[in-house]
């Protein structure tokens, strides 16, 4: 890799952290868990920065937050992990890992933005559920307070950074 183009994929994840960041900062509360722009975000890292960029985007992100500087959506530190959120930041992971498949078409974008926002809800649910076990009386409880509230919301998110990504990514990885 040349010095240009590792030039380039720092400026993309320091971009896409700062994208992360901002994005929880814009939220929604709806209960325990806030509507936040950071899936639109996470899913764009990974569709326009590739797997390497967008994951480490997302990993910067939760190390800042971690080591206690509030860039969370309720704030920050290393006991963040005990929220029920922590999950969902933790499968923002795996969504810019699927997000960064190579593909073309929005059509193949989405798809695979689809999935990568059901392995956010997949993985923050059974956290949700694990973090809050004695308080929720039903499987369905979980489901519906910790991810059929906010999927509309992700699909339309997966929408946008398909068509976004299917624009930007052959302007800016040429």
């Amino acid at each position: 890799m040349s010095k240009r183009v590792a030039v380039k994929k720092l400026a993309y994840i320091a971009l896409f952290t700062a994208l992360i960041i901002v994005g929880g900062f814009v939220r929604i509360p709806i209960g325990t868990i806030p509507i936040t722009l950071q899936t639109l975000f996470v899913l764009l890292a990974g569709s326009i920065g590739g797997k390497r960029v967008g994951v480490s985007a997302v990993i910067i992100y939760i190390v800042i937050g971690l080591i206690g500087v509030p860039v969370f959506s309720a704030g920050g530190g290393i006991f963040y992990v005990l929220k029920p959120s922590f999950g969902y930041l933790i499968g923002f992971i795996f969504a810019s890992l699927i997000a960064g498949v190579p593909k073309r078409g929005v059509v193949k974008r989405l798809l695979f933005n689809l999935l990568a926002v059901a392995v956010v809800h997949v993985i923050g649910v059974i956290y949700f559920y694990l973090i809050y076990l004695e308080n929720l009386t039903s499987v369905w409880q979980v489901i519906l307070t910790g991810s059929l509230v906010f999927l509309p919301f992700d699909i339309i998110s997966a929408m946008v950074a398909s068509f976004v990504a299917n624009k930007v990514y052959p302007i800016v990885n040429k």
